[in-house]
This record gives structure tokens, C-alpha cells and sequence, in this order.
């Protein structure tokens, strides 16, 4: 998962996971050698539905890893940053921008998590791709984020789905993704608490019948993909598209 934040204190890598790896050693210094700078690992709770984030754009590269998993799942969440961070070093880099209309709407926040949402979709299984060629599996990151997904109330989700389309949209890109990333979990075990929200079951079969299970391989096949997915919510009002190669928003 890819963000944007300001700087924090860096915490080092063995600190983290506790115990010496020296995949993960090699696989941030590698990353570091393609960003051009250093990575900073930090822990922290604060993480919305995230287990972990990678803003690429600080200096140094700032990757924040959910301080309450377990170490084998820490370590696997882990790899998939600094896989991220590896792939930002190679100039694979997809950001959405909130407009102007998110914030005079008061919509910040989910218009954000949304954008995170989308612009990792399409990266996570490249990431994970990545760590498959240094030996790293996502078992364990598959069972946290299912764990963590089904850990609402049915009031909770309901409660949040009805403050408006967006925070459905938000829910839908989330299950939708999700399949996309892990793709050998049961739909079902994703769906969990949310099969009883129409307005997000009916969407995540919209996304699943027009998108299907795309894929894409460099920068311009990504932000091609993560449009076409805003687009499909309708969503072109709240969120932009940052293109690296032409410095524009789409």
C-alpha cells in the first residue's frame, strides 16, 4: 500500500522483525540502491485498514509496518513495502490526487482511502511478484488481512457504508482488489461481513463483470488500468491521476 506523509523517526530493520533476515537486509538495500536514497522503517497502529505503507516521495523513503502483527506476518509485510519501494526506485509509481471538490465536500478522508485503494490495486501483485523472486510468500498476509477485514460488526460496516456511495465505493474497491491480489482465497472469505450491504455487493459484481482481472506491467499499462477502474465508479470528480512521464494529472 502507497501513500504520502511527512517524515518520522526511523526505527531499523531488525528492530522490526526481531529476528536477523538477510533477504529482507538485501532486499532494502537493493531498494535503496534503485531509489537513490535511504529507507526508514517505522511501526505504528495508525494505519486505517493498512498492514503496511510506503510513501516514496519523502527522503528518506518512509515504509510504516502495523506494530501488532506477528513476526512471521511483520516480516511478509515487510517484504511487500520494500517491495514497493523497489518498484518506485524502477519508476513504477502510480498517485491519485483528492480535487478540490473532495475537500470543500468535507470527503478527505474516504476520497483518500479510496485513492490508496486505487492506485495500489493494480501494483500490489507486481510488488508481491517481486518478493516471490527473493523466496517471500503472502500466506501469512492473506490470513491478517481477511482477519482484520471480517474483525467489524455488521453494525460497524453498515454504520459506515451508510454515510454515502463513496464510503460503498471505497468498501467495493476493497474487496475487488483484494481478490485481484490474493487470488487463491475464497471470494468468500473476503466478502464475510459485508454480503449483507447490496450497495457494495452490487458493485464489486459490476467492477468484477466489466473490469475482470486486468493486469498491467510498467507505468502507462497501470495508470491506464487505475483510470479505468475510477472511471468506473465514477469517480473522476473526487480523484485524479498523476502521470509521471507527462507531469500531468488525468
Amino acid at each position: 500500500m502507497k501513500g504520502f506523509i511527512l517524515p518520522v523517526v526511523a526505527t531499523s530493520l531488525l528492530l522490526i522483525v526481531q529476528t536477523p533476515d538477510s533477504r529482507l537486509e538485501k532486499f532494502q538495500h537493493d531498494a535503496e540502491v534503485e531509489l537513490h536514497k535511504s529507507i526508514s522503517i517505522t511501526e505504528s497502529d495508525d494505519l486505517g485498514m493498512a498492514n503496511g505503507q510506503t510513501f516514496c516521495n519523502t527522503n528518506p523513503v518512509q515504509i510504516k509496518i502495523r506494530k501488532s502483527l506477528d513476526p512471521e506476518t511483520k516480516q511478509e509485510v515487510l517484504a511487500h513495502e520494500l517491495g514497493h519501494a523497489f518498484l518506485c526506485g524502477r519508476g513504477l509509481l502510480i498517485h491519485t490526487i483528492t480535487t478540490s471538490e473532495t475537500v470543500n465536500e468535507g470527503l478527505a478522508d474516504v476520497v483518500g482511502s479510496l485513492g490508496s485503494g486505487i492506485e495500489s490495486c493494480y501494483v500490489d501483485p507486481l510488488v508481491d511478484a517481486e518478493m516471490a523472486k527473493r523466496g517471500f510468500k503472502t500466506d501469512k498476509m492473506a490470513e491478517a488481512f481477511v482477519e482484520k477485514t471480517n474483525s467489524h460488526t455488521k453494525l460497524e460496516v453498515h454504520d459506515w457504508i451508510s454515510r454515502g456511495d463513496l464510503y460503498a465505493d471505497a468498501t467495493a474497491v476493497l474487496l475487488f482488489c483484494s481478490e485481484l491480489l490474493y487470488p487463491s482465497v475464497p471470494v468468500e472469505q473476503f466478502e464475510g461481513v459485508f454480503k449483507d450491504e447490496p450497495s457494495v455487493i452490487t458493485r464489486v459484481e459490476m467492477l468484477r463483470h466489466d473490469l475482470g482481472k486486468p493486469t498491467c506491467s510498467d507505468t502507462p499499462s497501470c495508470i491506464e488500468a487505475v483510470k479505468r477502474l475510477r472511471d468506473e465508479l465514477k469517480l473522476k470528480s473526487y480523484i485524479l491521476v498523476w502521470n509521471p512521464k507527462t507531469n500531468k494529472v488525468e
